[in-house]
């Protein structure tokens, strides 16, 4: 179940979250990530976004769906899975 939506644009999110009947909106992504009903993330920014917002839901312990490439390069991208796999947090 799809419980809240985070975006950098305050009116963009809420009229999204109006749209699809979606409980809460957030435009702050240490808020969103704060929320305890949210057990997994779909990343779906703009690409250069990608890593930090995974490194910031491994770190709040959510569970990722990440739009590709979820890191500039080999080595970033080894940063992300030791770091997932650490905490043992699911990213695909």
């Amino acid at each position: 179940m799809l419980s809240s939506v985070y975006g950098r644009n305050e009116y963009r999110t809420k009229e999204f979250a109006k749209k699809y009947n979606i409980e809460k909106y957030y435009t702050n992504i240490d808020d969103f990530l704060s929320d305890d009903n949210i057990d997994a993330v779909y990343i779906a920014t703009p690409h250069n976004y990608h890593m930090n917002y995974a490194k910031k839901c491994i770190e709040a312990k959510k569970h990722i769906l990440c739009e590709k490439p979820f890191s500039y390069n080999f080595k970033t991208g080894q940063e992300v899975l030791e770091l997932a796999k650490e905490n043992n947090i699911f990213i695909m």
